[in-house]
C-alpha cells in the first residue's frame, strides 16, 4: 500500500468546499456530544442511584481520555515519537 500527498493546489473549488462540510459536520457532531454529557451525567446520577463520587469520577475519566486523544496524533509521527520516547 503506498500513501500519497494530495496537493490542494490541483483540487477544484467543489472538493474542496465538501471536505470542508465534513469537517463543520464533525466537529459539531463533536461538540454535540461532548455537550450532552453535562445532561446525562444527572440523569445517570438518578438512574443508576450514583453517588456524586462516582459522578465526579466518571466526569474526570472522560475529561482524562479527550485530553489524552487530543495528543495521540502527536505521538504518531515519527519525529515527536522519538522526542516523547526520550523524554519518557
Amino acid at each position: 500500500m503506498t500513501l500519497t500527498a494530495s496537493s490542494t493546489a490541483t483540487e477544484s473549488p467543489r472538493a474542496k468546499a465538501r471536505v470542508l462540510w465534513i469537517a463543520c459536520g464533525a466537529h459539531a457532531l463533536h461538540d454535540g456530544f461532548t455537550d450532552t454529557l453535562y445532561v446525562l451525567l444527572p440523569l445517570w446520577q438518578a438512574q443508576f442511584a450514583l453517588s456524586y463520587a462516582v459522578t465526579g469520577i466518571l466526569r474526570a475519566l472522560y475529561a482524562g481520555v479527550m485530553a489524552g486523544m487530543q495528543t495521540f496524533p502527536l505521538c504518531a509521527t515519527p519525529q515527536v515519537n522519538v522526542w516523547v520516547t526520550l523524554r519518557l
